[in-house]
């Protein structure tokens, strides 16, 4: 019996082992770059998925002394060939009543209902981004990997269990290309008399070693802006997670949601 235990914590010390190995080789084979190409690819090929985010986004100014913050927890199945989104969320924010928010969204279409209204309506299309941010209109419902091409040789590459992970530490630099290329800040949009320190700008992607679907995109964000002798602290805290790849019914927008638009 001693015998038999001691030959199954060999075996299975050996398959630790190879798995390990297994994940040095395929980290000192593959960059960053790399695994952002394969993660492209396998975006691509994506028919179905389902994602969920929580977003808390926060600020405080001292003069006038005033705190601001709104939390979306969101839920959302999508067919992506082509495009037929169902989103639910959650939104609350300081000194108000949770709301929900009912939206669909198709490649030319986008159909909401806040359930404080008594009735849907139809929206232009690039209304999400202003109805929950940039960075929520970026991850959903799945996250565009093509924005963070300029970063490709700034990630680092780290093996994670079930996958990879591509993590990135920003410098104020690095922020400032962020806020440009990700977040749709341009140059002439910042005060010029404004001067920002960044306290902390953490993202991390994270893909599945088998599929390079990506399967979760974390991001945690801390900033002081100063101007005029005033300063606004700035935080956010941004998760989403993604998974059921190809594995929901079909989604589409119910006559019901159509014919109410309409009127």
């Amino acid at each position: 019996m001693q015998k038999l235990i001691r030959v199954m914590g060999i075996g299975l010390l050996a398959l630790l082992l190879t798995a390990c190995n297994t994940n040095v080789e395929a980290k000192k084979g593959m960059t960053a770059r790399d695994l952002l190409e394969k993660g492209k690819t396998a975006s691509e090929k994506l028919e179905k998925v389902h994602t969920e985010i929580v977003f808390d986004d926060s600020s405080r100014t001292d003069i006038p002394e005033e705190r601001t913050s709104m939390k979306f927890e969101i839920n959302s199945d999508a067919s992506l060939h082509p495009l037929t989104l169902h989103q639910y969320t959650t939104v609350k924010a300081r000194y108000k009543d949770p709301w929900e928010i009912d939206l669909y969204k198709t490649e030319d279409r986008v159909f909401i209902n806040d359930n404080r209204q008594p009735t849907w309506e139809e929206l232009p299309t690039d209304s999400s981004a202003e109805l929950f941010g940039t960075i929520v209109a970026n991850s959903i419902p799945t996250l565009d990997l093509t924005l963070f091409d300029e970063f490709a040789d700034d990630l680092v590459l780290e093996p994670i269990d079930y996958g990879y992970a591509l993590k990135l530490s920003l410098s104020r630099d690095q922020y400032k290309r962020f806020n440009k290329i990700v977040l749709g800040v341009k140059a002439d949009d910042e005060d010029s008399d404004a001067f920002t320190i960044i306290h902390k700008m953490d993202i991390e992607i994270q893909f599945d070693s088998r599929t390079f679907y990506t399967t979760d995109f974390k991001m945690t964000k801390q900033v002081t802006t100063y101007i005029d002798g005033k300063f606004r602290v700035y935080k956010q805290k941004f998760n989403a997670a993604y998974s059921r790849f190809d594995d929901i019914k079909d989604v589409k927008v119910p006559q019901k949601v159509l014919d109410a638009a309409a009127q």
